[in-house]
This record gives C-alpha cells, structure tokens and sequence, in this order.
C-alpha cells in the first residue's frame, strides 16, 4: 500500500485554509439537517427542500473523515516525540473536554431547573448522565440519538473511542503496514453495517453510531494523511483524484435513485451510500491538502466560510439547545398557506443566526483562551534528532525542520 515516507517526503502538516471551508459546509449540513423539522412537507417546494436538507447527516462523515485526517497527522508528526502521550491527551483535553462537559452541565442541571420552576415533566429524567460523563452514549440503542438535547453527541463518543486506541496502533505500526489496516477497516465497517441495517430490529436505524461501523470515514481520513506525507504517492494519485471523485458523487446519486430518497436510515443510504461519501469526502480532502490555491479551491477558502469551520465544533455541541430554546418562539408564528415559506425560512436564519452567535462568542471567550494553554504542551524532539540538528550543520537542516515537533498551526476542530 505504500513506504514509510522518509524525511524528504514528509508532509509539513500547516495550516490548510480550505480544509476550514469544508468544515464549515459540514457544520453547516448538519445544521439544516435538524432544521428541516422546521419545513412544512405539505407544500411542494418545501417538500424538495426538506429532501435535500435530509442529506445533512453528511456532515458527520465529513467530519470523521477529517478528524482521521487531522489527528493521524499529528501522532505521525510526532510518533518519535518522548513525550509523544502525554502531549497528545493533554492538548486533546483542553480542545474537547471543556465545552463538552459544560454544555453537559448546563444541559443536565439547566433543564432540571427549568422544569423544576416551570412545571411539566424534565425529558432527561430517564437519561443516565453516565453514559455522557463516559463517552459511551454511543452504546445505548434505540435511545442515543432520541435524548433530547443531548442525541448529537454520539458522535463525540466515537472520536473520543477513536483517540484512546489509534495513538498506540501508530506508535507500534511502520506507515506502510498502517496503510493496510486502514484500507482493511473499510471494507470492515461496510459489512457491519451490511450485516444490521434493515435486518436486525431496534439497531439497524442506530447502527452507524457504533464505533466499529463508522471506522472507515476515521481509517479514510488517516490514509490521507499517509499519502499526501508520501511524494510517491501524491504524484502518483494526481492524475486520478479529480475523475474518482466524479466517480463517487456519480456513485452516490445512483445509491440515492435506488434507495428513493438521501435519508441516512434507507438501508441503502446508511451501508454502501456512507461508504461513496466516505471516500469522496477522503478525495476532497486529498485536493485540499495537495493542491495550491487555486480557482478550484477558492470556494472553500472564503472567509465566512472558513470562520464557521473554525467555530465549528461550538456550532455543532451548541446548536441542539438553541434550537431548543427557539421552539416557544416558533410556536407563536401565525400559519398562513400564503406566507408559509417565508416565515419558514425565517426560523432557519434565526436558528443559524443565533448558533453562530453563541458559537462565537463561546470560541472568542471560552474555547480560544483554554486552547492557549496548549503551548505548556510542546512536542519535543527526540534526542537523537536533537544530536543529528546540532552536528549535521546546515545539510541536515531540511531533514530537521521536516521532523520538528514545535507546536503547529493545526486545523480548528
């Protein structure tokens, strides 16, 4: 599947402007994906509407895709680092652990609060914060993605799980056999999702929320981050990634005929159709890291686009309780055949609109100051690297700086 890349062919991992656009367009997907509740299906445009907004589960995938992408990056950069543990989970800590937890807090505390003043029955009586505390949500069927405020984050869970064992498989495996079982988890995932969806009741609607049936989109966007680290391999899949990734939106939209609709449930939707997404996503995100700014490009490198990626990880913890907190607000909107649409389309801005607001603010004043803390948790070099900087003099310095573990400017989450 490939070498080890060697010094000369390593992929200096910087910061990559239209990996943020592409972030922001899955934040945003997943968005209108839980908006469509807001569409009125009785009308014929709203109808189609709400049929392409179903596609928004999409989003996730691409999320998991760069996240595979991102993370392998970073262990690979740094995998002869002594402190290559510790540096890792500490930085992890302080990017994930403090708005998840909160927005926990706030959640389970805020909500039994409200009923307990206003009245009326709390949704989360029955939930077990456990689950969440853990980061095993994700194993509860049939009852994960219901819990209201809370049924998005089992995504979390399945990074989180995803980070506890790939740190080590990379310590322990030379690039080119993780190549290989990166490849080998592909086909893997299909078939457990093969194997429950439409024909196991009370999993097949959940299954892809396990950790074993969403390891391709994590093992695509780590096989990304193997090859664009590879010139052999850049050069040699460049002429070939444009037409493939024609090749798996053509794929996709045939799945999509098939299976009547772009719903994530369809079975034909949930197995073989994450998997074309899977790996057009893993394509889009080749040409992103691989290819220089360009007309190509140019739209996912737009500034608004690229803000929403960066607060993207706010955006997406956040927007359930803002969609939450609106409903009482929708409930007073006159329903008017006539005027339907437009007050329709007003909830959607105002949904967006609002997220972004608290998604700011939580980056600029919450997130943003925590992340600073990061540069307590350098990479080091490894000592022979060190020695090899100092004596091999300005020959080496190209090898140096290429395995350099300073602290790098890395793609928000």
């Amino acid at each position: 599947m490939g070498s080890p890349a060697t010094p000369a062919d390593t992929f200096r991992e910087q910061h990559i402007p239209a990996l943020d656009g592409i972030r922001g367009i899955a934040i945003l997907a997943v968005i209108l994906h839980h908006c469509r509740f807001l569409l009125n299906a009785a009308y014929p445009f709203q109808r189609i509407v709400v049929k392409l907004f179903e596609l928004g589960w999409s989003g996730v995938v691409l999320f998991f895709v760069l996240s595979g992408f991102l993370i392998t990056g970073i262990l690979l950069d740094s995998r002869t680092s002594p402190n290559y543990f510790s540096t890792f989970y500490a930085r992890r800590f302080l990017r994930i652990f403090p708005l998840y937890y909160g927005y926990l807090a706030l959640t389970f505390v805020g909500v039994r609060i409200f009923h307990g003043v206003a009245g009326g029955i709390n949704p989360l009586a029955h939930v077990n914060p456990w689950w969440y505390l853990s980061y095993m949500q994700n194993f509860r069927p049939n009852t994960v993605i219901m819990d209201p405020f809370l049924g998005h984050l089992w995504s979390l869970a399945v990074e989180e799980q995803f980070y506890l064992l790939w740190p080590l498989l990379i310590l322990l495996v030379r690039p080119g056999a993780l190549s290989w079982i990166c490849a080998a988890l592909v086909p893997l995932s299909l078939g457990i999702r093969l194997h429950y969806a439409g024909h196991t009741p009370g999993l097949d609607a959940f299954v892809n929320t396990f950790t074993p049936a969403s390891l391709d989109s994590l093992a695509c966007g780590a096989l990304v981050a193997l090859a664009v680290r590879s010139t052999v391999w850049r050069r040699r899949a460049a002429p070939f990634v444009r037409p493939f990734l024609l090749a798996c939106v053509v794929w996709f939209c045939i799945l999509g005929w098939r299976a009547g609709g772009l719903f994530e449930y369809l079975p034909l939707i949930q197995t073989w159709g994450i998997t074309a997404l899977t790996l057009l996503f893993a394509t889009l995100t080749f040409i992103a890291a691989t290819s220089s700014r360009g007309v190509s490009l140019a739209f996912f490198e737009l500034r608004a686009l690229r803000f929403t990626g960066k607060i993207s990880y706010g955006l997406y913890v956040l927007h359930p309780m803002v969609m939450a907190l609106l409903l009482p607000v929708f409930a007073a909107y006159p329903t008017n055949a006539v005027v339907d649409l437009a007050l329709n389309t007003e909830k959607i801005c105002l949904v967006l609109l609002t997220s972004m607001a608290l998604a700011a603010g939580s980056w600029f004043y919450f997130e943003k100051p925590i992340l600073g803390l990061k540069k307590r948790f350098p990479y080091e070099r490894s000592r022979a690297l060190a020695r090899r900087a100092t004596i091999g003099g300005p020959q080496q310095s190209s090898e140096s700086s290429a395995e350099s573990f300073a602290p790098r400017r890395s793609l928000p989450r």
